[in-house]
């Protein structure tokens, strides 16, 4: 892979701030997005990647980054009681508390890796978070990619 490039399920993708920065002629993203929402944000099926990883792993490590209020985190973690399912955000909300499927972590962005060490997750997701970051951002994904095990992937 040539630098500034991810590999994202098996297609290469040059990660530019013009990848990551909002498109203006879509609505910007709610902290409430379904699941259903951001896969059609995202134009990927998180629910068919988690059904394959879970033939490959006994429990995967799914992490939705810039969760905020962890609607799509959670209703995945339904769907796949097996997932170890993550909310990761530097706002905390309310509805964590009851919510027992999935676990949420409340820390900075640039503390991330902290919580995943490298090659521990499988799926990585984003639909609110990485836009946050503005410019910033093709250098942040560059850095938290690592997390990703071997055959994971990751959406923005």
């Amino acid at each position: 892979m040539e630098f500034g490039e991810v590999e994202t399920w098996g297609r290469k993708r040059a990660v530019k701030p013009t990848n990551i920065l909002p498109d203006l002629k879509r609505p910007w993203p709610t902290e409430s997005s379904t699941l259903r929402g951001v896969q059609k944000w995202l134009s990927i099926n998180l629910i068919d990647l988690t059904s394959l990883r879970l033939k490959q792993s006994q429990a995967p490590v799914v992490v939705d980054w810039g969760c905020a209020r962890g609607v799509a985190i959670n209703k995945l973690a339904q769907k796949f009681p097996k997932v170890k399912a993550h909310g990761f955000s530097d706002v905390s909300y309310q509805e964590w508390l009851s919510d027992k499927k999935a676990k949420y972590i409340f820390s900075k962005h640039n503390l991330f890796r902290r919580y995943f060490k490298k090659e521990s997750v499988d799926i990585l997701f984003s639909k609110l978070g990485v836009y946050h970051l503005g410019k910033r951002a093709p250098q942040y994904i560059e850095q938290i990619l690592p997390v990703l095990k071997v055959g994971g992937g990751a959406s923005y």
